[in-house]
C-alpha cells in the first residue's frame, strides 16, 4: 500500500506494480498526474489569494494605492508603494469641472474630502483637473499626465468589475472615464463606458425620481451619479431615442418624447399650471435632453419619404414643441436680466463657478438647439428629396431664428470675453463650433455690412474655441476642422437669380461658393467633430477598426453642390426649391429689416425673448442722440432725470417695447405735454409673453445699484398711491446661503442710504416668527427683511397703464 497526497487529500493506493506490457495505462497515470499537479498549483494560488487578503484587510474588495510611475495591473497588487494624491488637481476640478456639467459630488465639496477615495476615482479627477493648470494640454508634461491616469484608472476600474467589487466609486469612475474618453476623441469607448455606469446604477434599485428637481441640495451621492449619467448620455448625443406605440402625443404615434421633462416637468410637478421651482443644475438636466433631441436630429439619416420640417409629424416640429415647453416651464430668475451677470465683479463670479458654469450652460444650450434645428445645411437635407416650393412663411422664421439665437450665442461669448470668465464645460465648446459655421456662410453674402458682421461673429467663435482648445482635445480638433472648413470653399461662378437678394435686400445676382460638405456635416454632428481620427486608439484592434464605417457618410458622400447652394446665402434661401421671385409683405407695409440691419435694442433679455423689430432703425438713430439719460440722481430720495435735448411738445415720439418700462415712459412724456407719442409693440398690451405682464409680480426696492433703487423707490410711492387697489403689502426678504453675500451687502447698504431700515437676519429661521406660513427650507440661509415691499397684480395694472395714457 502506498500513501499519495493528490489535491490536497491524503490517498492510499494498492501499489506501484503496473503490468509490463500495459502502456496505455502508463501513458494514462502520467497525464492524470500532470492534470492533479496543474489543479494543485491552482488550488496553492488560490489559497495564497485568500491568506493574503486575510492577512491585509477584512476589506474584499479594498483596491491598493497605485504608483502613478508604474502601470497598474491588477487590483489587488500587494505593493507597500503608497499613491500620493495631488490636491491641486483635486481643487482644480471642484472649481472647474463639478456640476460642469457633471453633479457628481454635493455643492461645497471640499478636496480633502475626495483625497482618500479610491485611487481609481482619484486618478479620473486629476486626468480632468490637471487640465486646468498653465497651458492645460498644449504642456506636454501635462498631457502625458492625463493618458497616464486614465490608462491607469481604467485597469483598476476593469479589475473591479471582474472582480465582483463595484461601488459607487467604481460607477462614477466609469462617467468620469466616458468624459476623459469622449473628450479624447475615442468615441466608442467613451459610449461603453457610459453604457456600463447607466447598467449597473440601474441595478442597484432606481431611486424616487422626484430629486431630478433638487439637484442642487441633493447630498445623496447615489442620487448625484444616477442623474450624471442621464446627463451624460445625454450632452454626449447618445441618448436611446424612444418611439411612442400609439397616438398619445402632440404629433401622432411617431413622435420623439423627452421622457424625463414629460415624466416630472409637466406630468407630476406642473399639471401645466405653473412654472417650475429648481436649480441651475436640475434646469440643465432637462435641457440635455432638448440637447440629445438636437444631436439625434443631426446625426439622423434622411430617407426619401422623410417629412419637410414644417410638418407636424417631422423631427424639426417635435423638437419645437418640446423646445417651447421648455421655455414655458423654466423659472424666469434664470434669465439675463434677472440673473444680472455683468454686475457681478470676476472675483465673485469665480467664486461661483457651480452656479455660473451651470448657467451658461443653461443659457447657451438653449439657444443652440434652435441653430442646429435650422441650420441651413440640415435644413436642406430635409428638403433634398422635397418637389414642391418652398413657403415663404417658412424660409423667413427659420431666418430670423438662425439669426436670432446664433447672435445671442455671440453675444454671450462677448460677455464671457468681457468679464475675462474662463468656460470649461466642453458642452459649450460645440455649441459655439455650430454657430461658427452659420457664421462661415454669411461672411461670404453679397451684402457688405451682413458679411462683415459675421466674419466678426466667426472670429469671436474662433477666439474662444481656440482657448478651450488648451483644455479640451477634441475641441482643439473642433477649432482645426473649422480652419480646414473655411480653406475649402472656394469660388464657382454666379447663380441664377434666388431669393437671397430679396433678404438681402440687394440686387445683384449672389456668387456660387463650393464648401466640403462633408466636412460640415462632421463638424455638426458632436460625436463626429469630437472623434479621433485614428480609429486604433479607441477600442477595437486592426481588423474590426477596417470595418467601422458610419452608415450616414454615404448619404453626404452623395450630395452634390447645386442641392446645397447655401455659402453666401442668408439661411436657405440659396435652396433649389426657393422662388426666385417673391413677395413676403403686402405693398404698403415696409419690409421687415433684412439681416445688415444691427438691433437698435442692445439691452433686451437674450433668453427666451425675441423681439419683432418694425423698419424703425433709421429714424432711432436719426433721434437717439437727441435723449440723454443723465443717470445722477439727487442725494436722498430723489429723482432720476431724463433729460431731454432740443425736442419741441409737438415733435414725433416713438417708444419701442410696451411693457413696464415702455409705457411708464409714454405716460411720462404725456405728463410732461409732449403731445405726439407712439407706443411700438408686437401685441396689443399686456403682451400675453411678455416679461413684465404675469398673474402678480414681487414689488421691491432692494437693489445693489442705487439708480435702480431710487427708481424701485419712486415705482413703490406709486403702488402705494395710484394702484394701492392692486398692491399687497408683505414685506421682502433677500436671503442667501453664502454668508455675507456681496450682492446682499450692497443692497443692504443702498436701501440704507436712501433712508430705508432692514432687519438682519443671521439665521433665516427667523423669518418663520413672523411668517409662520413659509413652506421653503430656511436652514442654512441668511440675510435681512425689508418690511417695505409686497405683491403687485401686473396684469390690471398694466392695463390701467394703457388706458391712461390713451385718454
Amino acid at each position: 500500500m502506498t500513501d499519495k497526497t493528490r489535491l490536497g487529500q491524503q490517498c492510499v493506493y494498492a501499489g506501484e506494480a503496473i503490468e509490463e506490457g500495459s502502456d496505455f495505462a502508463k501513458g494514462m497515470d502520467s497525464r492524470v498526474t500532470k492534470i492533479e499537479n496543474k489543479l494543485d498549483q491552482l488550488m496553492e494560488y488560490i489559497n495564497s489569494l485568500g491568506r493574503n487578503r486575510a492577512e491585509h484587510t477584512p476589506d474584499p474588495c479594498e483596491v491598493h494605492p497605485i504608483d502613478t510611475s508604474h502601470p497598474v495591473v491588477s487590483a489587488s497588487d500587494n505593493s507597500s508603494t503608497k499613491y500620493s494624491p495631488d490636491p491641486s488637481a483635486i481643487q482644480l476640478y471642484l472649481k472647474f469641472c463639478n456640476s460642469q456639467p457633471l453633479s457628481l459630488f454635493p455643492q461645497n465639496t471640499v478636496a480633502v474630502s475626495l483625497e482618500n477615495r479610491d485611487p481609481e476615482l482619484v486618478l479620473c479627477l486629476e486626468a480632468l483637473g490637471i487640465r486646468f493648470h498653465g497651458h492645460g494640454i498644449q504642456d506636454s508634461e501635462v498631457a502625458m499626465r492625463i493618458r497616464k491616469n486614465t490608462e491607469q484608472a481604467s485597469k483598476v476600474v476593469m479589475t473591479r468589475l471582474l472582480d465582483g467589487c463595484v461601488e459607487l466609486s467604481t460607477i462614477q469612475t466609469f462617467c468620469l472615464l466616458s468624459v476623459l474618453e469622449f473628450t479624447a476623441g475615442n468615441i466608442i469607448r467613451a459610449g461603453y463606458y457610459a453604457n456600463t455606469a447607466r447598467y449597473l446604477i440601474q441595478n442597484t434599485g432606481s431611486p424616487n425620481l422626484d430629486f431630478f428637481n433638487h439637484l442642487d441640495a441633493e447630498k445623496d451621492e447615489r442620487k448625484l451619479c444616477y442623474a450624471s449619467i442621464i446627463l451624460l448620455q445625454n450632452f454626449q448625443g447618445s441618448l436611446d431615442i424612444r418611439r411612442l406605440e400609439e397616438a398619445a402625443r402632440p404629433f401622432g404615434s411617431r413622435a420623439l418624447t423627452a421622457p424625463l421633462f414629460e415624466g416630472l416637468a409637466l406630468g407630476k410637478t406642473l399639471g401645466r399650471a405653473s412654472k417650475l421651482e429648481i436649480g441651475i443644475n436640475s434646469a440643465n438636466l432637462y435641457t440635455s435632453e432638448l440637447w440629445s433631441l438636437a444631436c439625434h436630429y443631426a446625426l439622423n439619416p434622411v430617407c426619401a419619404d422623410t417629412q419637410p420640417p414644417w410638418s407636424p409629424q417631422s423631427d424639426y416640429s417635435t423638437i419645437n414643441y418640446w423646445h417651447t415647453e421648455h421655455e414655458s416651464c423654466m423659472p424666469l430668475r434664470f434669465r439675463l436680466h434677472a440673473s444680472r451677470f455683468s454686475d457681478f465683479p470676476l472675483g465673485e463670479i469665480q467664486a461661483h463657478r457651480d452656479y455660473w458654469g451651470p448657467w451658461f450652460l443653461f443659457q447657451i444650450g438653449w439657444h443652440a438647439v434652435q441653430c442646429i434645428l435650422n441650420h441651413p445645411f440640415l435644413l436642406s437635407m430635409r428638403l433634398r428629396n422635397f418637389r414642391g416650393t418652398m413657403p415663404q412663411s417658412f424660409l423667413r422664421s427659420s431666418f430670423e431664428q438662425l439669426t436670432l439665437h446664433s447672435g445671442w450665442i455671440v453675444h454671450f461669448l462677448d460677455l464671457i470675453e468681457e468679464k475675462g470668465f474662463e468656460i470649461s464645460d466642453p458642452t459649450i465648446g460645440h455649441c459655439v463650433t455650430v454657430v461658427a459655421t452659420i457664421c462661415l456662410q454669411h461672411s461670404f453674402a453679397e451684402d457688405q455690412a451682413f458679411s462683415m458682421k459675421a466674419q466678426t461673429g466667426f472670429d469671436k467663435c474662433m477666439r474662444f474655441l481656440n482657448l478651450m482648445g488648451n483644455r479640451w482635445l477634441h475641441i482643439n480638433r473642433q477649432a482645426t476642422q473649422l480652419e480646414q472648413l473655411r480653406d475649402s470653399i472656394s469660388p464657382g461662378g454666379l447663380l441664377p437669380g434666388d431669393n437671397s437678394t430679396h433678404i438681402m435686400n440687394t440686387d445683384s445676382p449672389r456668387r456660387r461658393w463650393s464648401i466640403n460638405l462633408q466636412l460640415l456635416w462632421k463638424v455638426l454632428v458632436y460625436q463626429h467633430a469630437s472623434q479621433n481620427t485614428n480609429g486604433s486608439d479607441d477600442i477595437f484592434g486592426q481588423k474590426l477598426t477596417e470595418h467601422i464605417v458610419n452608415p450616414n457618410i454615404s448619404q453626404v458622400n452623395s450630395i452634390s453642390d447645386p442641392d446645397f447652394a447655401l455659402v453666401g446665402s442668408a439661411g436657405i434661401s440659396g435652396h433649389k426649391t426657393v422662388a426666385a421671385e417673391c413677395v413676403t409683405y403686402p405693398p404698403e407695409q415696409p419690409e421687415h429689416r433684412g439681416p445688415s440691419a444691427p438691433s437698435p435694442i442692445q439691452e433686451a433679455d437674450p433668453f427666451f425673448e425675441s423681439v419683432m423689430i418694425i423698419h424703425i432703425h433709421t429714424f432711432l438713430v436719426r433721434h437717439t442722440a437727441r435723449f440723454r439719460d443723465l443717470r445722477t440722481p439727487r442725494a436722498g430720495l430723489g429723482r432720476v432725470e431724463l433729460t431731454i435735448l432740443d425736442v419741441l411738445k409737438s415733435d414725433s415720439i416713438l417708444v419701442v417695447g410696451a411693457g413696464v418700462f415702455g409705457l411708464s415712459t409714454a405716460l411720462e412724456l404725456k405728463r410732461r405735454g409732449y403731445e405726439d407719442i407712439t407706443v411700438l409693440d408686437r401685441y396689443t398690451p399686456p403682451a400675453e409673453d411678455g416679461s413684465s405682464v404675469d398673474i402678480s409680480r414681487i414689488i421691491r426696492i432692494d437693489y445693489a445699484d442705487p439708480v435702480y433703487c431710487q427708481m424701485a423707490r419712486e415705482a413703490y410711492e406709486g403702488w402705494t398711491t395710484d394702484y394701492k387697489e392692486h398692491y399687497y403689502e408683505s414685506g421682502f426678504a433677500l436671503l442667501s446661503e453664502t454668508p455675507r453675500n456681496e450682492w446682499i451687502e450692497k443692497s443692504r447698504a443702498t436701501v440704507l442710504s436712501i433712508g430705508g431700515r432692514v432687519e438682519d437676519l443671521a439665521d433665516a429661521t427667523q423669518l418663520l416668527e413672523s411668517f409662520p406660513n413659509i413652506q421653503s427650507d430656511l436652514s442654512g440661509m441668511n440675510g435681512y427683511l425689508n418690511r417695505l415691499g409686497g405683491l403687485g397684480k401686473c396684469c390690471r395694472q398694466h392695463t390701467e397703464a394703457r388706458f391712461t395714457m390713451q385718454s
